[in-house]
């Protein structure tokens, strides 16, 4: 069986930074260079996206780009194009994103709850990581489709929560502080 390594303080820090551990994918596929920046697509720019996600990816974590955002409310969208800045393209249509944008690393999915998995196993099934908000569907059936999507697929699918504790700045000291402390962990791959 083989496995990947990363330090600690690295899956801590990217893990609580990116709303639940899909910062870490990459390391899981062997792209960790440094230098690449992760280029993430992500649909819905409502309310939970512009006030957590969107800020926080902006202002958190520079190894990340959003480089494709979609939502098919034009005043959401172009508010959360505002809050991405650069060069972001928008987009009303998902579909179109994902294919415009093969070279995505990872889709976030911040949507009503009955669209979740829906998004989740079109990302999945297009090879890319996923991190969704809670719930991961609303019925059994929709979960079995997102798990079966991502066990074929062999990446990350994660549950987040936009009411995670990243949003303070006391919190991203702590967490900084603590992950600075720690050492190396390994897990296996295709978990």
């Amino acid at each position: 069986m083989r496995t990947h390594s990363l330090k600690r303080r690295d899956f801590i820090l990217q893990g609580l930074a990116s709303a639940g551990g899909l910062a870490f994918a990459p390391v899981l596929t062997g792209e960790t260079s440094a230098a690449k920046k992760l280029k993430y697509g992500v649909v819905g720019s409502g309310n939970r996206s512009r006030n957590y996600h969107l800020p926080m990816l902006r202002d958190y974590l520079p190894e990340i780009e959003v480089v494709a955002l979609c939502d098919i409310t034009p005043e959401a969208l172009a508010e959360g194009l505002r809050i991405c800045g650069g060069s972001t393209v928008g987009y009303s249509d998902y579909n179109r994103m994902l294919s415009e944008h093969p070279d995505l690393d990872a889709v976030i999915v911040i949507v009503p709850n009955f669209l979740h998995a829906g998004f989740t196993v079109q990302a999945l099934e297009a090879g890319k990581h996923v991190l969704y908000e809670k719930p991961m569907a609303i019925s059994g059936e929709d979960a079995l489709a997102v798990h079966g999507a991502a066990k074929a697929a062999r990446t990350i699918h994660q549950k987040g929560s936009s009411s995670s504790g990243y949003r303070t700045e006391a919190n991203q000291r702590a967490t900084t502080w603590w992950a600075k402390r720690m050492d190396t962990v390994e897990w296996p791959s295709g978990a």
